[in-house]
C-alpha cells in the first residue's frame, strides 16, 4: 500500500503506531498489501477502534505486528485481542479474497506464474501482460 494511503489510516487510527513492547520496540512493518484494500482496512479498523474504545484494559494491551497479503488474502496479526475484535478480522480477511487487492472492485482468487492473488479481471489482465 502506499505511503499516503498507508499515513491516513495511521492518523485515524492511533494504535497502528503502537510498539509490541518491550520485545519489538518498533511499531510494525508497513501496511504490505494493494492499495485496493484500503477501503476494506479502513471498514476493519474502524470496527477494531468500536472495540476498543471504552475498554482500556483492552486498548492497552493490543498491538498490530504486521498487516499483508499472503496466498491472494488478507492477512491481520495482532497481540492481545479478544474475540470480537477477532471475530472482525477473521470475517475482513476472508471477505479479502472477494476484493481486488490492486483497485479494490470485485476481484477473484488467482494464479500468476504460481503467485496467488485476488485481483478483478481487468488488474489480471494488466499484471498478466507485465509477466509476459
Amino acid at each position: 500500500m502506499d505511503i499516503e494511503l498507508q499515513s491516513k489510516l495511521r492518523e485515524k487510527y492511533k494504535w497502528l503506531n503502537k510498539s509490541v513492547g518491550d520485545n519489538y520496540p518498533y511499531p510494525m512493518f508497513g501496511i504490505e498489501c494493494g492499495n485496493g484494500w484500503y477501503g476494506l482496512l479502513d471498514d476493519l479498523c474502524f470496527d477494531i477502534d468500536r472495540v476498543l474504545t471504552g475498554n482500556p484494559e483492552l486498548e492497552k494491551n493490543f498491538y498490530v505486528a504486521q498487516i499483508k497479503e499472503k496466498f491472494g488474502g488478507l492477512r491481520f496479526y495482532v497481540y492481545g485481542a479478544d474475540d470480537e475484535i477477532m471475530n472482525r478480522i477473521n470475517n475482513a480477511e476472508k471477505k479479502s479474497f472477494t476484493i481486488c487487492e490492486d483497485c479494490g472492485k470485485k476481484g477473484k482468487e488467482i494464479t500468476i506464474r504460481g503467485w496467488i492473488m485476488t485481483l478483478c479481471d481487468a488488474c489480471k489482465e494488466k499484471i498478466e501482460k507485465e509477466n509476459k
